[in-house]
């Protein structure tokens, strides 16, 4: 009986966390809003430099790290969910993308033109804390002013060409993968923000863009297949390049004027 009893309560645990995995996974992978929810914004602390460039998230310590484009002095930020500043620093090396590598614990980015790849460690707060190290040498990106982004579960690198196509590099060997030129549903007028493909973390709308004559993100497939669209309800500040990225299943939009990151819920 006493069998019988602990078979019932293990077949019982099991279905609670089967049930718990498969609502996880649904809402992982919901449909996009058709508008945009503002969630919170962050202002940089430094007063240096002009094109916020990217923002990554360090699940751990719950933060999130962004940087400004065009020089190696302008900042390096760390701050939390709350918009408060956790460390400031000048970035050491001239970013363009920054993401995090879970298997290192470490911040990775991707550098102007020919500068290559490169990666710092992190220590417990996710405040990067030693050199930047060189990974891998080369314009291993297809424009100089390439914004590069971590697709984690395919160990890849994604951005966006000129043409608009998305290109995608081997995390591990620095070549280039493939390159999809982008679905248009019909007669459309878009007009991508350059140099940025972000990976949104939701495997079912997995690629995003900022198209800026619609104010809109738009999603593709990561074989470049249109998907669908959320409108950035308010409209978006002026731009004609950088200022775009998503971290933890967040868009980031950048309002250069009031230096000012807004992450908006898109799913």
């Amino acid at each position: 009986m006493k069998n019988s009893v602990f078979a019932a309560k293990n077949w019982l645990g099991a279905a609670v966390m089967f049930a718990a995995l498969l609502i996880g996974n649904m809402a992982w992978a919901q449909s996009p809003l058709a508008k945009a929810a503002l969630a919170f914004t962050y202002t940089f602390s430094s007063s240096d430099g002009t094109n916020a460039s990217a923002v990554t998230y360090v699940p751990g310590p719950n933060v999130y790290i962004t940087c400004i484009a065009g020089n190696s002095n302008y900042p390096l930020e760390v701050f939390n969910r709350e918009g408060k500043t956790i460390s400031t620093a000048g970035a050491g090396i001239d970013l363009r993308g920054i993401w995090y590598n879970p298997a290192t614990n470490s911040l990775e980015g991707n550098c102007a033109g020919e500068e290559g790849w490169f990666s710092t460690p992190l220590n417990a707060q996710g405040i990067p804390s030693g050199d930047w190290s060189l990974i891998r040498q080369g314009q291993l990106q297809p424009d100089f002013q390439s914004v590069m982004s971590y697709i984690t579960p395919k160990k890849k690198l994604v951005t966006i060409t000129a043409d608009n196509s998305f290109s995608f590099w081997g995390r591990k060997n620095g070549k280039e993968k493939v390159c999809f030129q982008h679905g248009t549903p019909g007669d459309t007028d878009w007009y991508f923000n350059p140099y940025s493909a972000a990976y949104t973390g939701n495997d079912a709308f997995p690629l995003a863009v900022l198209e800026l004559n619609g104010e809109q993100i738009l999603y593709f497939s990561l074989k470049g297949q249109y998907l669908g669209a959320t409108k950035i309800d308010g409209g978006l500040p002026e731009m004609d390049g950088f200022r775009f990225s998503f971290a933890n299943r967040n868009a980031f939009v950048y309002d250069e004027s009031a230096r000012t990151w807004s992450a908006y819920r898109v799913f």
